[in-house]
């Protein structure tokens, strides 16, 4: 089945007018303060008027508003089959940032990130992949690059109708899968964006967000035109049922233009002590634009599981087409996903390939006071027939929260190829401590 999509360019410059009019407004981008943030609030004195003027109003929104910081320390050691040394990165993530209290409806927030190397330097590892014709790299990539940005930068309004924002912020749809943050790096995935969000009393929630940039991982900017159409309706004890389309027409990377329709049903159905745990999902993705590929590609995704006293057990099964042609930019591609939480901690499927993918998976894990741990074993395999399978992987993590704002973990992710699958033996080794006020 094939889909079309044409956007004008009269609604595409009504989104940049926006986007241009909430930069006059002040507002540059963002994300909500985490639970663990300090508010701050300003003591008034008794003589204060109890209807304070419109400036005074301001003043003390802006001086009672929440501040956070938060520090990530992480070391990360990768061993590549092909490359002679291997990668040590040892960073610090800090982040400070600040929300004000409401005005008239109005806040704003402001978060500044920053990168360091702490003990290891930028040399003991390749922080962005090598660009295509230049030299196979020293050592492998972790796609950590130390820098300064603004994370978020945004300022909201809400009123019965919603709530809107303008600026830099964080989109997360559906765990991540398609729209996502890629928090688990040290430099976060924003967009500057105008975004609408409303919750209804049904149960029912619906999203749609205008994309300008894209703020990525690597520190860099993708510019494009991004329409986000997300709609969610919850039942309690049943589960979600999504329905999305994603348009993005990229300016530089035209080839990447995709229109993505789909939609996705999981739930936690619970009974006394045991949760049966299920999902499906199915998605088709054309090329729009500028793309000048043949794009008709599929995604599906399907599990089952459950859960007993902390344990749970899960097998899955997810599918992202190919094309038959071995062109990656003919396969089903998710470029704004955070890609780390699919398809195995090793990260070689960042990527699909031109061949396609499938996924078999399998996930133990434990969850009980404060420590929480499992695996996850995977067995990859191309999407279309005829060609050898890509390898199997074993994902091992384990996180243990010290106090109610430091946590301690570590992972572990072997990536064993099959021969002729046309990729190479990795392993990855995690360990961080994280601390937020």
């Amino acid at each position: 089945m094939t889909f079309t999509h044409t956007t004008t360019r009269r609604a595409i410059e009504r989104g940049s007018l926006l986007l241009v009019g909430a930069a006059l407004l002040g507002a540059p981008a963002g994300a909500d303060p985490s639970e663990h943030e300090l508010i701050e609030s300003l003591a008034l004195p008794a003589s204060a008027s109890p209807e304070p003027t419109a400036l005074g109003g301001l003043r003390e929104a802006l001086m009672g508003g929440q501040f956070w910081a938060s520090f990530r320390y992480r070391f990360e050691n990768v061993d590549q089959q092909g490359i002679d040394k291997e990668a040590h990165a040892s960073t610090l993530r800090s982040r400070l940032g600040y929300k004000s209290a409401e005005w008239k409806g109005f806040t704003g927030v402001l978060e500044f990130s920053n990168v360091a190397n702490i003990g290891a330097s930028q040399r003991d590892y390749e922080s962005e992949p090598p660009a295509v014709g230049d030299p196979p790299p020293s050592r492998p990539v972790v796609a950590d690059p130390v820098g300064s940005q603004v994370n978020q930068s945004y300022l909201a309004y809400s009123n019965p109708v919603g709530e809107f924002r303008f600026g830099r912020q964080r989109i997360i749809h559906d765990k991540a899968r398609f729209i996502g943050n890629v928090g688990w790096r040290q430099t976060e995935q924003n967009y500057d964006a105008i975004s609408y969000d409303k919750e209804f009393n049904s149960g029912l929630r619906a999203r749609y967000a205008y994309l300008a940039n894209v703020n990525t991982i690597f520190q860099a900017n993708q510019k494009l035109d991004g329409h986000l159409l997300h709609l969610g309706q919850t039942w309690n004890n049943i589960g979600q049922l999504s329905a999305y389309g994603y348009y993005l027409d990229y300016d530089a990377v035209a080839n990447l233009s995709s229109f993505t329709i789909g939609a996705r049903f999981t739930g936690e159905r619970n009974s006394g002590d045991w949760s049966l745990l299920y999902g499906i999902e199915y998605a088709h993705q054309s090329d729009t634009a500028d793309n000048s590929n043949d794009l008709d590609a599929s995604y599906s995704h399907a599990y089952l599981g459950g859960k007993v006293h902390g344990a749970h057990v899960k097998v899955g099964f997810e599918v992202l087409e190919g094309n038959g042609s071995g062109d990656p930019l003919r396969a089903f591609q998710t470029p704004l996903a955070t890609k780390h939480a699919f398809n195995g901690w090793a990260d070689q499927f960042l990527t699909t390939p031109g061949d396609g993918l499938e996924d078999t998976y399998f996930d133990i894990g434990f969850a009980g006071g404060d420590f929480k741990g499992g695996l996850v074993y995977h067995i990859f395999a191309p999407e279309q027939s005829g060609t050898v399978d890509y390898g199997d992987e074993l994902d091992l993590y384990a996180k243990y929260e010290i106090a109610e704002d430091l946590e301690f973990g570590a992972k572990y992710a072997d990536f064993r190829a099959d021969t002729g699958g046309g990729f190479d033996d990795v392993t990855k080794f995690w360990i961080w401590l994280a601390y937020s006020f």
